[in-house]
């Protein structure tokens, strides 16, 4: 399946199969080979009940947390993609080094 966009919702599994991966990596997993970092998961916020009308505030930092990370491996995969295809325009299109008008390094 193509798209790892759906509707305003991405796909990060879709992007990780991208990289080779070959079964489906949950969060926390992505987090790690992804970020390099260790997503810490309460076992009693994730065992608690989602269906409440609502929600305690540990179920709302757990999924807080769980979005920001899910952004920070997206943000991280999506910066990979785009070099990804940079590489290969530059193989194509101009010399090594060579940057897109409007980005070329300015020292450092």
């Amino acid at each position: 399946p193509e798209p790892a966009q759906q509707g305003e919702s991405v796909d990060v599994s879709f992007l990780l199969r991208r990289l080779g991966f070959k079964q489906a990596v949950g969060l926390k997993a992505a987090v790690a080979v992804v970020l390099g970092q260790r997503l810490q998961k309460s076992k009693k916020a994730t065992t608690s009940n989602w269906a409440n009308a609502v929600l305690s505030p540990q179920q709302l930092q757990y999924a807080a947390n769980d979005a920001h990370a899910s952004l920070l491996v997206y943000l991280a995969l999506n910066a990979n993609d785009r070099a990804n295809d940079r590489t290969k325009d530059g193989a194509k299109d101009g010399p090594a080094g060579s940057h897109p008008a409007g980005t070329a390094h300015t020292g450092g």
